[in-house]
Formats: structure tokens, C-alpha cells, sequence
């Protein structure tokens, strides 16, 4: 009976094509509502639902997965700093003429998020999957931008998936990393320190991860290797401590990508994992295991979180060479849509499936790699989105 009203109420997608790029690739991608922003050959602004792609910036030096979205020159706009391959090199473009500017040079960084730390505005990268750095945006970013290593991995797998929360309530914004979280100092000038979460360290990609952060959970996915697994680590009251892991898949194809969204009207999210190997697997997780229903503790205490056994998954679709998914309600008839980025174009895919008896909501976008410093709204002028979320 359970299974059957899941399946009633779950998500169906229709697939709409908005554009086919010959010859050319597509490495990383931002969403702002109904505007999409892709790089890797090219910089491309796309319209949706209908697709007709604005070229913003020509071909240059190829373009890597990582991206920040952030007001670098604090004229209000949202600007992208991003990772050119080769030569190696970490730029930005200025939003609206989209001109480009120099960070640093030998940087290789597919994991790259816009921060503020301790009040000092910047990114956040993973250097050649083994050092944590800070780069800070001075006063005149055409000047060189001050860098910090906050911490460097000894480890045997490499380190990636970047995430900024404050893990431990102090309010600081802590680092989550690979296999590990990286607590704030009091202070900026003093030590970071590393607390594993779990030791996936069997090979050189193993700790190669996306995450996801719900507030209590971890959700990460091995993005690097076939089988890959999906689990998720429930933080304990003492964060240094071990962190008990519950598998939710442990035979994917390279996930790399998460989502978490109402996708079925029901008010509770549910989890889209997207394969970027093989046959590019679309896979929703859903059920309260994903949902964390809350009840009442002691007079006093926070709530905590109910826990039910059991997960239903089912796949929505495939999308070979699959880059990005972002949830959003396309099409405005307030169910959650899926904006579906691959390396030779985009795609937007409607939901048509039956909604509960609750309204729905609109979608809720937890874009991995999007991290404090980039959720402001940020005013903008035409091509230039408002509120970007990158992954």
C-alpha cells in the first residue's frame, strides 16, 4: 500500500530540448530562476524554457567544472570566478561586459565556492585535490588577490566536494571536505582543525565526493568511480566524533550529481542523484528517511529527528554526458521542474506527475559547490542573473 501511494504521487518528466552545442563542451553550469549560465568552451546565457543560447564571452582557454558566483567587485552584480585548464589559471569576468581579470596562476581547483570567513569576502578552493586555500578579494581585485592554505591532506585518496556550514553551532562557517569537516578558529589568523566524518580512502578517488548538507545530515556520493557509492552521515551531538553512517546505494555510475526538492507536492524533499558516467542514470530517493519529520523532545530541548526504515527509489530518466541538474518550476504551474545541463547542451524536463492534495511549494535548490557568500540577491542588469546558484 505504501509503494502504491509513492508511486501515485511520484514525479513524472517530460523532456524539452533548448539547445544542441556542435562541437564544442560544457564543464559547469549556474541557474537564476528562469536564466541559465554554462562554461567549459565558451561563456553562454541561456533563456528558459525556450533555449536560444547568448553567447557572453567567445572561445578562449578552456573552462574547468569549478565556479563561484559572488559580487567580486562590489558593484551589486554577480560576477564568476572560475578555473581556466591550460595553462592552469584562477579568473574572473566581470558581469555585463564580462571581461576577464587574473587571480593566480597553476591553479587547478574543480571544487571552488564563494565564502566569507571571519568578515573577509573571497573563495574557497581545493588545490590538486589536497590543499584547502582562501583566496581573499582586496579592495581593487585587478590587484593581486592575498591567498591562505587553511589546511593540506596527507591522505592516501584525494580530497573533493566543498561545502561552507557551520558545523559545530558556534556560528562560524566550518569547511566540509571529502572525508572530512575542518573546524573554524576563533579568530582567522589562527589554526583550522580536521575531524573526519568517515574514512572512504580505498583508492586515490574514493574520497572524491559531492555533498550535501541538510542541517543534521551529510549526503555524499563518490563522484569519481564506478561502482560509487550514496550514503548519508548523521552528525552526533559531539560533531568530533564518529559520525554513523547509513548507505543508501553502493552501485552508481559516477554520481555527481545532488539534488534535494519537493518534486511531488507532498512538502517533504526528495533526493535526485544523477549519473555523470555510463548511461547518465536519473535516480529520485524519497520517503521520510530523507525527509527528517520532526518530534517534540523533552520540555526544552530542540526537536529531533524521527527516522523511518525503508527508502523507494525509481529512475526518471536517463541523460548521457550529464553535467548539472538544477530543480526549479520552469514553467510556472508550481510543480518542480529539472533544468538538466549535459557536456553538449541543455534541456529542461516538466514535471507532469500527480501532486498531493498539499499545494506545492516552490522548488527548494540545494546546488552542491554553492557555498555563504554566494545566496545573497544581487541586483542585476540583462545578462547578468540575480540569484545564481552554480554548481
Amino acid at each position: 500500500m505504501t509503494l502504491l501511494l509513492l508511486a501515485l504521487l511520484a514525479a513524472r518528466f517530460e523532456p524539452h530540448e533548448a539547445g544542441r552545442l556542435a562541437g564544442e563542451r560544457i564543464a559547469g553550469a549556474a541557474v537564476s530562476e528562469n536564466l541559465l549560465l554554462t562554461w567549459g568552451d565558451r561563456l553562454l546565457e541561456w533563456t528558459l524554457p525556450a533555449g536560444r543560447p547568448e553567447v557572453l564571452r567567445g572561445a578562449g582557454p578552456e573552462l574547468g567544472p569549478g565556479g563561484a558566483v559572488t559580487d567580486v567587485d562590489g558593484d551589486g552584480y554577480a560576477d564568476l570566478v572560475l578555473n581556466e585548464q591550460e595553462p592552469p589559471a584562477l579568473v574572473w569576468f566581470r558581469a555585463g561586459a564580462w571581461t576577464r581579470g587574473v587571480i593566480d596562476t597553476g591553479v587547478r581547483a574543480p571544487d571552488l565556492i564563494p565564502a566569507v570567513l571571519h568578515g573577509r569576502r573571497g573563495v574557497v578552493l581545493v588545490h590538486q585535490e589536497k590543499q584547502v586555500r582562501f583566496y581573499e578579494t582586496p579592495a581593487d581585485p585587478a590587484r593581486r588577490w592575498p591567498a591562505r592554505d587553511l589546511y593540506s591532506f596527507y591522505s592516501h585518496s584525494g580530497q573533493g566536494g566543498l561545502l561552507l556550514e557551520d558545523v559545530n553551532g558556534d556560528g562560524l562557517a566550518d569547511i566540509l571536505c571529502g572525508n572530512y569537516w575542518i573546524e573554524s578558529p576563533a579568530s582567522f589568523d589562527l589554526a583550522w582543525r580536521l575531524h573526519a566524518i568517515h574514512l572512504w580512502n580505498q583508492t586515490t578517488q574514493s574520497a572524491l565526493l559531492e555533498l550535501h548538507w541538510t542541517g543534521s545530515r551529510l549526503l555524499a556520493a563518490q563522484r569519481a568511480l564506478t561502482p560509487g557509492r550514496l550514503a548519508w552521515f548523521e552528525k552526533p551531538r559531539n560533531p568530533r566524533a564518529p559520525w554513523r553512517e547509513r548507505l543508501l546505494s553502493a552501485d552508481l555510475d559516477r554520481p555527481g550529481v545532488l539534488q534535494t526538492a519537493d518534486f511531488d507536492g507532498d512538502g517533504r524533499e526528495e533526493l535526485l542523484v544523477g549519473e555523470t558516467g555510463g548511461a547518465g542514470r536519473l535516480i529520485l530517493f524519497r520517503d521520510s528517511d530523507l525527509a527528517e519529520r520532526l518530534r517534540p523532545g523533552p520540555k526544552g530541548a530542540p526537536a529531533e529527528p524521527r527516522v523511518s526504515r525503508g527508502t523507494f527509489s525509481e529512475e526518471i530518466g536517463r541523460v548521457r554526458g550529464l553535467r548539472a541538474a538544477f530543480a526549479q518550476d520552469v514553467n510556472q504551474d508550481g510543480r518542480t521542474d529539472l533544468i538538466v545541463v549535459r557536456a553538449n547542451g541543455v534541456g529542461w524536463w516538466e514535471n507532469t506527475g500527480l501532486v498531493s492534495g498539499r499545494a506545492q511549494q516552490p522548488a527548494t535548490v540545494s546546488v552542491l559547490r554553492a557555498g555563504i557568500g554566494g545566496r545573497s540577491p544581487l541586483a542585476a542588469p540583462r545578462g547578468v542573473p540575480s540569484r545564481l546558484q552554480e554548481r
